[in-house]
């Protein structure tokens, strides 16, 4: 693939925040989609998703999102699972509030394990999110996007989903499991520069060390955050593990 001349790289920077993929395609016809992505990566520049032949910036917190509970299908369509009602509320007006149509369907299952009802609700957007899938997966398989940055609202949706605390406030972790490893050694890297130092477990998981530098990252959170009183017992044992620390 031949090489990108000055011209290419100042034209690909004015076209490609709010272009259609099927636009780009025909200015650089000598490009793959994935060329095109790679090389805005590397320049660092941002993209936004059309909706309705308008353009929305994806907001860190749907990239934290991504990171705990949300998906996004082969449609384009934003989905998330939740036994928490209130959260699900909590989502639409976040959604609501960058103007993305969202819709919750309250339904209920029967847990084989225990033979109990349990009721559940799925969040999902109309198709807003087909260019945007290309960043968070490799096939069916969900990845970690070079370009992600942790700040707090990123991070406040990924503590919310795959965040926990034990009861005692003895060890904080993030569920990664489902991540390669490769990405969650990226995730590492991420975390360290928001401010957190953590460590990578053999289950893949990772754990938050206490040090000086992710106790006074998390205290900051904390007076930065608004979160849904479904998951104020998450916030009531981070509190718990940071009083830990200082004691």
């Amino acid at each position: 693939m031949k090489r990108w001349s000055d011209s290419d790289v100042s034209l690909l920077k004015k076209l490609w925040f709010d272009t259609s993929k099927k636009d780009l395609m025909r200015i650089f016809p000598d490009r793959t989609w994935k060329s095109l992505q790679r090389k805005t990566e590397k320049i660092g520049i941002e993209r936004c998703i059309s909706k309705n032949n308008q353009y929305l910036k994806i907001e860190p917190w749907i990239d934290g999102e991504m990171l705990s509970d949300g998906y996004v299908g082969p449609d384009g369509r934003y989905g998330h699972t939740t036994k928490y009602s209130s959260y699900a509320e909590f989502l639409k007006k976040k959604f609501n509030s960058i103007d993305m149509t969202v819709t919750i369907y309250p339904h209920k299952y029967v847990d084989r394990r225990t033979n109990k009802e349990y009721s559940r609700c799925l969040v999902r957007t109309r198709c807003f999110f087909k260019e945007y899938r290309s960043r968070w997966y490799v096939g069916k398989k969900k990845i970690v996007p070079d370009d992600l940055i942790v700040n707090d609202s990123l991070f406040l949706h990924w503590f919310l989903g795959d965040g926990s605390v034990t009861k005692n406030g003895g060890l904080l972790r993030l569920a990664t499991m489902g991540f390669y490893h490769s990405d969650v050694i990226k995730l590492k890297d991420k975390l360290l520069e928001y401010g957190i130092d953590s460590s990578i477990h053999k289950d893949n998981n990772m754990a938050i060390l206490k040090s000086k530098k992710s106790v006074r990252t998390l205290n900051d959170f904390l007076q930065n955050v608004d979160y849904p009183e479904c998951y104020s017992y998450k916030f009531d044992r981070l509190k718990l593990w940071l009083n830990k620390f200082r004691g």
